[in-house]
């Protein structure tokens, strides 16, 4: 599911000429929070709820013209790897139980780099290998929260231009007991739950329901940072509190 771009490789090789004397791995493509100058504010949702967000070297998140530290990438349809690096992945992510761009990228150790103009893109006209195949039904009519919370948008400005590609990314898989079967929880689906009850909860001006929505999206985030590694503790009580908070100090 790789494209490469025209001249890939004298592109390739002015990119390794670039890379920092201590790279370990570098994204030839990426999707996620991978703005090369200064990651925006709102885009951050994506790191929050995944965690794994890397600080910027600087004033912009550039090292050089084509090489830049991305903020929170995903990602695994191209890159390169150091031998540093690939030792280092080994000992550390023996074996990934998640999403692998979710759990190896968010490493606070590792050199991570990514190229300013990607040199290979993902095409998200296939299916995707972790999602079901087929033609989300749930797509038909919740998708216009998307579109109305900003979400879609965001997707878009992530490096995901087939929304119904990311709408079955799968979050994580529930297991049913006795069947040996696993039942797919997808992003799409699960945000536009959390934005609809939002919405509720402003037009019913309810503050427990906007404490149902805070805890149901830690919850979800939460078992993502559980399964990737990334402070899932810390990150639920921060919502738990937030939710006690508004119900029992807001008016």
């Amino acid at each position: 599911d790789v494209r490469l771009v025209e001249d890939f490789s004298d592109k390739l090789l002015k990119l390794m000429d670039e890379l920092p004397a201590d790279w370990e791995v570098c994204l030839l493509g990426a999707i996620g929070n991978i703005n090369p100058d200064v990651e925006p504010f709102h885009m951050k949702l994506y790191s929050f709820c995944v965690g794994g967000g890397r600080p910027s070297p600087g004033k912009t998140r550039r090292v050089s013209d084509n090489v830049f530290v991305p903020h929170r990438p995903a990602g695994t349809h191209a890159y390169l790897v150091s031998l540093k690096g690939a030792e280092r992945l080994v000992k550390e992510l023996p074996l990934a139980c998640y999403h692998v761009d979710l759990t190896a990228w968010s490493l606070p150790n590792l050199k991570l780099y990514a190229a300013v103009n990607q040199i290979a893109t993902q095409d998200f006209e296939a299916a995707s290998t972790v999602s079901k195949s087929g033609a989300a039904m749930t797509s038909r009519f919740l998708q216009w929260a998307w579109t109305v919370s900003g979400l879609g948008a965001m997707g878009k400005a992530g490096g995901v231009p087939n929304l119904e590609w990311a709408w079955k990314a799968a979050m994580f898989a529930i297991p049913v007991p006795f069947t040996g079967k696993r039942i797919a929880v997808e992003t799409g689906p699960t945000s536009c739950v959390w934005v609809i009850g939002l919405i509720l909860a402003a037009v019913w001006r309810s503050k427990t329901l906007l404490a149902v929505c805070i805890i149901y999206q830690g919850l979800g985030a939460t078992i993502c940072r559980y399964l990737a590694g990334t402070h899932p503790t810390r990150f639920f009580l921060g919502h738990l509190l937030v939710a006690g908070a508004l119900v029992t100090y807001l008016p």
